[in-house]
């Protein structure tokens, strides 16, 4: 058995799909009992998708949540397999995280539901682990603007463009990372270089069109634009990304860069030649600069 699980723990529950402000609650209140090992017991996706939901898209990759919840503090990091899980009793759900994980402080949402057909609830958990001797904590809802943070919410922001409102939630910018590929080379012949990338897999996509946005090259953030969309100008069979950073012009096929979109500026649309595309970037790209050199 793994060392840190000989620890009493301070077990964290919950999905964390975009590990979000209501989230955050959840996360550093198990932190804060200092004489246990801090631990996130959770799911590399959210149950709908294991459920075969696949119009459930993430807010971010399994790979980044891991890293996100190390980084907060959660070293020792449990991802329950849904199939396993899904059809045990409420006590038994329990049962397993103090049996096979010494569970001595159980924190979760107020919503928090376990168990099969989700039969348990906040207040099973609370007197179940009264019962056994075990701290339980169910956090409030996190609330902005008298509406509840939630990642179902963020989805939708992010859908429908709203990216300043959903990073708010977030409690940090919408951002993606995916290897820059080769490309038709057009901007180039327009002045406006630009990086492109397809959007990882299983990921939201966030509404088509033009953002003002950051590009991080070897840890450092360039202004830049971005268009999410399928071009109508030159019509792809798949929406990807492309991004003008502004004041590099840098060879970057095959690096991997993390792009944060930070404004929705206009819808994609579709333009009769190469000049006025020029004049559309060219537009975009003043109105990108001025909007992020207010907000630095």
């Amino acid at each position: 058995m793994c060392q840190d699980l000989i620890l009493k723990n301070s077990i964290a529950l919950g999905t964390f799909d975009g590990v979000h402000l209501g989230h955050a609650k959840v996360l550093q209140t198990a932190l804060s009992f200092n004489s246990y090992n801090p631990m996130v017991a959770t799911f590399a996706e959210p149950p709908k998708r294991s459920m075969g939901l696949t119009d459930v898209p993430l807010l971010m990759t399994a790979e980044k949540k891991r890293a996100v919840l190390f980084d907060m503090g959660f070293k020792t990091q449990v991802y329950l397999e849904f199939q396993k899980v899904r059809d045990m009793e409420p006590s038994g759900f329990i049962d397993m995280l103090i049996k096979d994980y010494n569970a001595a402080v159980i924190v979760c949402g107020f919503n928090y539901r376990f168990g099969k057909n989700g039969s348990g609830d906040i207040d099973f958990l609370k007197n179940y682990c009264e019962r056994l001797g075990v701290k339980c904590l169910a956090c409030p809802p996190v609330l902005i603007d008298g509406e509840v943070i939630s990642s179902t919410t963020i989805r939708s922001l992010i859908e429908n463009g709203e990216v300043a409102k959903a990073a708010r939630y977030l409690g940090r910018p919408i951002s993606f990372e995916a290897v820059v590929v080769t490309g038709d080379k057009r901007g180039r012949t327009i002045q406006y270089p630009t990086i492109n990338q397809f959007l990882p897999d299983n990921m939201v996509m966030p509404k088509l069109g033009v953002y003002a946005s950051y590009s991080y090259v070897d840890g450092k953030a360039f202004k830049s634009v971005t268009n999410i969309g399928v071009r109508p100008t030159f019509l792809l069979d798949k929406a990807m990304s492309e991004t003008n950073i502004m004041g590099l012009k840098d060879n970057l096929y095959g690096k991997n860069i993390k792009i944060e979109l930070i404004e929705f500026l206009r819808e994609e649309k579709k333009f009769n030649s190469l000049n006025e595309l020029k004049k559309q970037i060219n537009r975009d790209s003043k109105i990108a600069k001025e909007l992020l050199e207010k907000l630095e």
